[in-house]
């Protein structure tokens, strides 16, 4: 179980010493933490519904009222990455930005947020979340793209080509991320030979 006290949310907290434990509810969101930290940590092939029902101390099979299945859950956890993207990006932006410096500011965000989560952003970048963030991360986009004097073909193409090149930098420096201190030492001394 995650020792860190933030990912530990979920975790029983006694009353007293003669009450039972009380149980946060179980929800979306405290899934989503509990599913995000067991990645972090073990990466994929340690995430299982039953085993985050274990780990949030429930019924095995209850994350399953929330999500049908694993994919589900990894689609929420991207969409909520890119939530966050989205907000950093935001933040950062100054009132009267060009197209030039939204998209910019976007790239950064979700690089910045995807290579804080190394193993999620290589299972997530090369999925379509089909979420709500998704939705406004690429309305957005096409918001900025409006007045560029580009037909509405050519800025759906851009939005497109810009997303899927920036995922690609984002899984390629998640995945370098991610790879054992040993192989990034031996491949950073293959370059330097």
């Amino acid at each position: 179980m995650p020792t860190d006290t933030h990912q530990r949310s979920w975790a029983a907290t006694p009353q007293n010493d003669t009450e039972p434990p009380a149980r946060r509810e179980l929800s979306r969101e405290v899934i989503l933490d509990a599913a995000e930290a067991l990645i972090d940590q073990a990466g994929d092939g340690a995430l299982t519904l039953r085993r985050l029902g274990a780990e949030l101390g429930v019924d095995p099979t209850a994350p399953y009222r929330h999500f049908r299945n694993k994919d589900e859950l990894l689609l929420a956890l991207g969409d909520r990455l890119l939530g966050e993207a989205i907000a950093s990006g935001v933040r950062d932006l100054s009132p009267d930005a060009d197209w030039r410096e939204t998209f910019r500011s976007a790239a950064h965000a979700l690089r910045g947020t995807l290579v804080r989560h190394p193993r999620l952003a290589t299972l997530i970048s090369v999925r379509v979340t089909q979420g709500e963030h998704e939705a406004r991360g690429i309305e957005r986009g096409l918001a900025a793209l409006a007045g560029t004097g580009l037909s509405e073909p050519e800025i759906v193409g851009f939005q497109r080509a810009f997303a899927d090149t920036v995922l690609a930098w984002c899984a390629f420096s998640a995945s370098y991320i991610a790879l054992p201190a040993e192989a990034k030492a031996r491949d950073e001394a293959a370059w330097a030979t």
